[in-house]
């Protein structure tokens, strides 16, 4: 993949804030997390331009938009995303191909809270090695 400086965007050759990123180990594909453009893209080796693999339908918390991707993991058991939607305040699953998101953690709406099922502006998002979901959110810790 090349990259050059230049100015932030929204289309496939640009991102707007790229924050997370994940590699799918078998294939090389890199994945992006474009915050500022509510998407998450792919790059396969040696490509100059990218391909909208979830959101990129304008900011919102509606199962086909994602609102400001921050963190992301991706799981080749299933083939898909583990995203920290940062500012809809929940983890979300994007099977890759899928049109949609299934929810894991956090507000299907977008609320956000201290309690043990809600979410605060979570930033990362990884997993142990038992498949517990660890992430972050406004200083503490989900476990």
């Amino acid at each position: 993949m090349n990259m050059f400086i230049g100015f932030s965007g929204s289309t496939n050759n640009q991102l707007n804030k790229p924050y997370g990123i994940a590699r799918d180990p078998k294939s090389g594909t890199i994945y992006i997390a474009d915050y500022g453009n509510h998407r998450v893209v792919s790059y396969v080796s040696g490509a100059s331009s990218g391909t909208v693999v979830a959101g990129g339908n304008g900011p919102g918390t509606n199962n086909t938009q994602l609102r400001n991707p921050a963190g992301l993991y991706f799981d080749s058991s299933t083939n898909s995303l583990v995203i920290a939607n940062y500012g809809a305040h929940n983890i979300v699953r994007w099977v890759l191909g899928a049109n949609s998101w299934t929810l894991i953690v956090g507000s299907i709406n977008g609320s956000a809270g201290s309690t043990s099922t809600l979410l605060n502006y979570p930033t990362d998002v990884t997993f142990d090695f038992m498949d517990n979901i660890k992430t972050d959110f406004k200083h503490s810790t989900l476990h």
